[in-house]
């Protein structure tokens, strides 16, 4: 599984910097690798509707679905504050960065006003935090959880994080885990960035 994802990131890296143009590159990344992803998304669909037990324990977790988004939040903030501390940048650019939890499109425009550089540090990490999080995925599913590896991709878990997911674990329920780990943070990313940004006791 590793291999798997390992591979086609480092042969894409390759072709995108040395062989394929602009023009080709633009063109993949439009309705070819939107056509890809939805049929992935519809067969991750068919399996979780073959599985008659899907709904029961989804039930039976109830609320309790919800812990895994928080946590990740939690520790995103957590590790930039800690990070701030052993790197050069503030606790609030730290924070503010993660905050956007692999939402790298939208985190460095809500940072920009406060910093172009922290803004342009927002988009890397973001970037960084789904290129590594599809790599680690298969790892920290075998050695750790299935639900843990739901968190690497942050927001990316409501599409490729389902797929990787669900691959890596086996199961029907993990993809579940992996959407509600991407859309709690879609949601509350418009609002969290600037709210860490405009704490005004935050160094």
């Amino acid at each position: 599984m590793i291999k798997t994802v390992i591979i086609p990131i480092i042969v894409g890296m390759v072709l995108g910097y040395a062989v394929l143009p602009q023009e080709t590159v633009d063109m993949l990344m439009g309705t070819p690798i939107t056509v890809l992803l939805a049929i992935m998304l519809f067969l991750v669909g068919v399996l979780m509707g073959q599985d008659k037990e899907l709904a029961g324990n989804l039930k039976k977790t109830g609320i309790r679905l919800f812990a895994f988004p928080i946590a990740m939040i939690l520790g995103s903030l957590a590790g930039a504050a800690l990070a701030s501390i052993i790197l050069p940048i503030t606790a609030k650019g730290a924070m503010s960065a993660a905050a956007g939890l692999g939402w790298y499109s939208l985190t460095p425009i809500l940072i920009a006003d406060y910093s172009a550089e922290v803004s342009a540090i927002a988009f890397l990490h973001n970037v960084l935090r789904e290129v590594v999080g599809m790599i680690l995925i298969p790892f920290v599913a075998k050695h750790f959880g299935y639900i843990e590896s739901t968190v690497l991709m942050g927001t990316a878990g409501t599409d490729v994080g389902m797929i990787l997911t669900g691959e890596a674990s086996g199961r029907t329920d993990i993809p579940i885990y992996s959407f509600v780990c991407g859309l709690v943070p879609q949601i509350i990313v418009p609002f969290f960035v600037p709210m860490i940004v405009g704490i005004p006791f935050l160094p």
